[in-house]
């Protein structure tokens, strides 16, 4: 391998000390040995591997059109949003593979996802990001869901849902709001709420969103986690937003204040 180094690489003033270490400067000292040669950081050269500091790398760990797309998302979002993911999140963020193959998912504070997928998503383009960091923010925060006036709200959002459809049985409720959700115009951009009603109907209630009725049976908090990281996802998709409002707006408030309150 080819061992020199261009002389360009190295700061002036470290240039003028290897000069005089070694250069022939008219006296008979040998120059210093190893050992008492120190070279702080500013005298090496650049290391090619090194990442730069901006916005997007500091959110995502990425570079490109995704990491824009979605630093561009996080800067218009709601501000005590956003103080609390930058006191949360670590710098460079969460993803610990960003071509997951695979059902996205978050465990202990690392994110695994498919960024093209999500790139075209039909939530939302970045939807799947901002929800799987959303469970990353709870877990940070030691779970900020698990908070008793969060779970009291998203209840008493969902029994109003239940009634406004105008219906008498909790049958005929049940099919009406699912329907309501199941829309062309709407399903996408109602997948964060559908899914919450599926948990909070254990599974008898939802539109073409929802984990299931053996997932709400297996984890108990299962309601309160994927409802905060659905608002996270409100929070910067335009369209979820216009749904939590509308479907939860007591335990979106909520969950808001819950962010305002991260130390």
């Amino acid at each position: 391998p080819d061992d020199s180094y261009d002389a360009q690489t190295f700061p002036t003033e470290t240039r003028d000390r290897i000069n005089e270490w070694f250069g022939n400067n008219g006296d008979d000292n040998p120059p210093p040995s190893p050992a008492n040669i120190h070279l702080g950081p500013d005298d090496m050269p650049p290391q090619s591997g090194a990442q730069p500091e901006t916005e997007q790398y500091r959110l995502t760990g990425l570079s490109g059109d995704y990491a824009d797309m979605i630093t561009a998302k996080f800067e218009a979002g709601d501000e005590a949003a956003r103080a609390a993911w930058e006191k949360l999140i670590p710098n460079g963020g969460c993803i610990a593979d960003d071509h997951f193959n695979g059902t996205s998912y978050h465990k202990d504070g690392q994110v695994y996802l498919d960024i093209e997928a999500d790139a075209s998503n039909k939530r939302g383009a970045g939807c799947t990001f901002f929800h799987e960091n959303g469970h990353a923010i709870d877990f940070y925060g030691g779970w900020l869901s698990d908070d008793p006036e969060f779970y009291a709200a998203l209840k008493a959002d969902y029994e109003a849902a239940l009634e406004a459809t105008g219906k008498r049985s909790q049958r005929d409720q049940w099919f009406s709001l699912g329907m309501s959700l199941s829309f062309p115009n709407v399903a996408h951009r109602a997948s964060g709420v559908s899914d919450i009603i599926d948990g909070l109907s254990k599974g008898k209630c939802k539109g073409l969103y929802g984990h299931g009725a053996k997932y709400w049976r297996d984890n108990p908090e299962g309601v309160q986690r994927e409802a905060f990281a659905h608002m996270n996802e409100a929070v910067y998709i335009d369209g979820q937003r216009e749904m939590i409002e509308q479907y939860f707006p007591t335990a979106y408030k909520r969950f808001l204040e819950i962010l305002g309150g991260v130390k």
